[in-house]
């Protein structure tokens, strides 16, 4: 009797964890909208504020004596100066648009002829941009970093901490979707039919303004119409509007022609939108499949 009361439990407990993974959206990780740049200690007089000779220091110094220390893309943005000058050596300035605001990272004095981003390149967070080094107006190899909100310098520290996420990234975990859809209503009306199969069936309707998960989508053979699979059945395209993720490659990666299949071609670092999903891969068009691991997805939206 105990042991069928506890197999009885256990079935229970497992259906009730099902029915609450099949509601929701998807598991996420938050991230910061900002991180630290380089490996290292500020040294003294290398905080925000701090004195100088040429008045108060506006950024974060960072600082290690490593032959070959990597400097990172802060956040995600765009390269808006990669250069030289006597002040800074060679330096790189970036432009963030996060939450309606705009922000812009410096980082300077980087070891000459290191720099790998210039004027126009995306990047995304944690990209590489060069080495940290001492040149221009420098007396020791470090990463003098500054950050901005519009144009006003502000202590880098406590966004590079946590402290301050004017926008939390959430990251996707995979369940085998790409996107989400809307539902809305061509004729005007409150829902949306939904069918068991692509074009025939219909099984229940979906309300207008209601978000779901898209697992795939299919055309009717008869008519070339598009369907979206929302899990449980199908919406003709005309009643949603599509969502796609948006997959983050932080760096070059090989992709495939098909989940496991042959090698396709090297993509660059950069922002690319999903198309499909299957076995933990990623379709992001054209036939380009990547492996969940090499990539960060962002829900959308």
């Amino acid at each position: 009797m105990r042991k069928n009361r506890l197999v009885k439990l256990l079935l229970s407990f497992v259906l009730i964890v099902s029915m609450f993974s099949m509601l929701g959206t998807g598991t996420a990780s938050a991230a910061q909208a900002f991180i630290k740049p380089a490996t290292g200690i500020t040294p003294t007089g290398g905080n925000f504020g701090d004195y100088r000779s040429h008045g108060s220091h506006n950024g974060l110094d960072i600082s290690n004596n490593d032959v070959n220390s990597p400097i990172k893309a802060s956040a995600s943005g765009t390269v808006t100066t990669s250069g030289v000058n006597s002040y800074w050596g060679e330096y790189i300035i970036l432009s963030h648009s996060i939450a309606g605001k705009s922000y812009k990272t410096i980082y300077a004095h980087m070891k000459t002829g290191s720099r790998k981003v210039f004027y126009g390149n995306t990047v995304v967070q944690g990209q590489l941009l060069g080495y940290m080094g001492s040149t221009g107006d420098s007396t020791g190899q470090h990463l003098h970093f500054e950050l901005h909100v519009g144009t006003t310098p502000v202590n880098p520290l406590p966004y590079i901490d946590g402290t301050i996420n004017p926008q939390p990234i959430t990251y996707h975990t995979y369940d085998s979707t790409w996107a989400v859809v809307e539902i809305v209503s061509p004729t005007g009306g409150s829902k949306a039919n939904l069918f068991a199969n692509v074009g025939s069936g219909i099984i229940g309707t979906l309300p207008v303004g209601g978000v779901y998960k898209v697992y795939g989508q299919k055309e009717y053979t008869d008519t070339g119409v598009l369907y979206y699979d929302v899990g449980p059945g199908y919406i003709h395209n005309a009643y949603g509007v599509i969502n796609n993720h948006h997959a983050v490659v932080s760096s070059s990666i090989t992709t495939y022609n098909s989940p496991n299949g042959t090698v396709n071609r090297t993509l660059a670092a950069g922002t690319y939108s999903t198309h499909g999903a299957k076995d933990g891969w990623y379709n992001l068009g054209a036939s380009t499949w990547v492996r969940d691991s090499q990539i960060k997805v962002i829900k959308n939206p």
